[in-house]
Order: C-alpha cells, then structure tokens, then sequence
C-alpha cells in the first residue's frame, strides 16, 4: 500500500546573506531552505551573528547583501529573546486549559508536565511559538 508523499512547501529562501559589525564580519555568503515542517536550529557563540541571521530571517532586519524570498501566502513570526514575557511561569503566560497542554505536547512530548512543574517564562515564548506554528505558511522564528 504505497501512500502518496505530500509535497512540501518552501517557506523561505534565503541566499547569499551577510552581516557585520565594524571592523568583523559575522557572517557571509549564508544560505538557506526553509520548508514546512523544519526545525532548525542555528547555534554559535555569543556574538558571533545568530541574532542578526534570525531577525533577518524573519524580516525585521535587512542583510548587508543577499536576498530572501518568502513562498506564497508564507509570513515570519519572531520571538526576541529579549520579549518582555509576564508571569512567573510558562503556564502564567498560556493558560492551563488543554489548548496549551496539547501546543506543549505537540512542541516538546513531556513539555505540559515540565510546565506545569513551574518551568520558567523563557519556555513560554516557546508556547507561544508553538501556538503560532499551528497555522499553516508560517515560519516562526524563536531567539532564546
């Protein structure tokens, strides 16, 4: 019984992306595909341009050099990780119903109980983006 694949659909290409600060680059020549899906991680020392490839990524900042194409009907989500989240703990922020159990389950297995033990409002935001990820064409861009 063969299935039939379903496609996947591109929600980003980004190509040729640079960044700098004087007198250092940061990055140069970065590429990448984003299909639905993904989940991507970008990991690096601290200042050396994650930040600023994320919040490229997610169109709110200009690269240097290089082109970023969004796929039809696709938009960007970002959470800083600089977001002024309220609450104490992740449930603060999302609520207890099973909405926000399932977005956690769905995100992370065995995040609901993580959160419901009183994880911190850093998983929040990842909640919230998880949430948001639900919807269909979207990238969601998470920062911590």
């Amino acid at each position: 019984m063969g299935g039939r694949s379903v496609p996947r659909v591109i929600l980003l290409d980004a190509s040729g992306l640079s960044a700098s600060r004087p007198g250092r680059p940061l990055f140069d020549d970065c590429s990448i595909t984003v299909s639905d899906g993904d989940r991507i991680a970008i990991v690096g020392l601290n200042g050396s341009g994650k930040s600023t490839l994320l919040r490229q990524l997610a169109g709110a900042a200009e690269p240097e050099t290089g082109t970023i194409r969004r796929g039809r009907g696709a938009r960007a989500v970002m959470l800083d990780q600089d977001a002024d989240l309220v609450g104490d703990t992740a449930f603060d922020v999302t609520g207890t119903g099973w909405e926000s159990a399932a977005i956690l389950d769905h995100l992370v297995p065995g995040l609901a109980a993580a959160a419901s033990q009183g994880a911190g409002p850093w998983m929040a935001g990842s909640i919230i983006g998880a949430g948001i990820l639900l919807g269909a064409g979207l990238l969601l861009v998470i920062d911590f």
